[in-house]
């Protein structure tokens, strides 16, 4: 699998990217195309492509910081889930990333949220108890509960702080 570290000098990479993103996430999830492009020299931030031969596979986009690695968007291709990529994708990042990982996923309340969280679990993320509330990307304000797991250990509370204020002063500033 090729990893391609996505910019906007490849439009036919971005649209593909774009595309995936689209039907990956709720819209109060996603960023809009401005602030997605305004992300091009953001300083910590990655935006990461995966494709097979002529196949789009995935998307990682991450926040690099000293303290923590904060994945926000992941997603694989709709007509390749199921097949092992995303464990590659996830096996590949870590391996290349030693700082604490930290991602969100949905409440565990159905069967979609449990099997995600057996998914992260069995690459080593752990559930952290903090009570989380996204407060939603700029301009699409929609505060949503969601999970926060972390890898290698749970978070402590400083760490926890130190997310959600990153989360909320730099992050969600785009």
């Amino acid at each position: 699998m090729e990893v391609l570290h996505n910019t906007f000098t490849d439009s036919n990479l971005f649209d593909e990217f774009w595309n995936l993103y689209q039907i990956s996430f709720p819209e109060y999830e996603q960023r809009s195309i401005e602030s997605q492009k305004s992300l091009t020299n953001a300083e910590n931030y990655t935006l990461l492509s995966f494709a097979e031969q002529e196949t789009y596979v995935g998307l990682l986009t991450y926040w690099d910081f000293e303290e923590f690695c904060y994945l926000e968007h992941f997603a694989i291709n709709p007509g390749l889930r199921g097949k092992g990529y995303g464990s590659k994708i996830i096996q590949y990042f870590l391996k290349n990333d030693s700082n604490k990982l930290i991602l969100e996923i949905d409440p565990i309340e159905d069967d979609i949220s449990k099997k995600r969280c057996r998914f992260y679990e069995r690459l080593g993320f752990k559930q952290n108890s903090f009570d989380f509330i996204n407060p939603g990307y700029k301009g699409k304000k929609h505060p949503h509960q969601l999970t926060l797991m972390s890898s290698p250990e749970i978070l402590t509370e400083e760490e926890y702080i130190l997310f959600t204020d990153t989360l909320n002063n730099i992050i969600l500033k785009y």
